[in-house]
């Protein structure tokens, strides 16, 4: 194999690794996000207390460009920290 081959193979297979774990990531967490936005994360009396104007209960929301530019920022820093080493 010439070194442009295993170059090649070094980034390919770093970013198919990439791909996997996001695969996996979203089948895993997307039962909790989907928790997390319905239900929210609740501070109770604490909020009041803090002498910080916060609801009790926090929502979260989570927007299609946010996960897609989540993806493309991972799936191209592994691409790139797979090409150096090689």
């Amino acid at each position: 194999m010439t070194q442009q081959q295993v170059v090649g193979l070094f980034t390919l297979e770093g970013t198919m690794n990439a791909f996997m774990a996001i695969l996996v990531g979203a089948i895993w967490g997307t039962p909790i996000l989907a928790y997390f936005a319905i239900t929210g994360i609740s501070f109770g009396d604490i909020a009041a207390t803090m002498g910080v104007s916060m609801p009790s209960t926090m929502y979260f929301i989570y927007t299609p460009k946010l996960i897609l530019t989540s993806i493309v920022i991972v799936l191209g820093l592994t691409a790139i920290v797979s090409y150096f080493p090689a």
